[in-house]
């Protein structure tokens, strides 16, 4: 993402256009960058990605 930008959008919308499909509520990514980058960016219809640890933190 830092290095090559241009590609990292391009992953993110295909990620996102993957999950989409699926109509999660939320997606959680062991990966705080990865989850970082696909939270950041266009509009992504709500959808959510997050760390297990910040998962596991809201529903205490």
């Amino acid at each position: 993402m830092l290095r090559h930008p241009e590609k990292a959008d391009q992953l993110r919308q295909l990620k996102w256009e993957q999950v989409a499909r699926l109509q999660p509520d939320l997606v959680v990514s062991t990966n705080f960058g990865c989850a970082l980058h696909l939270n950041s960016g266009q509009q992504k219809g709500g959808l959510k990605f997050v760390h297990p640890i910040r998962l596991l933190a809201d529903r205490l």
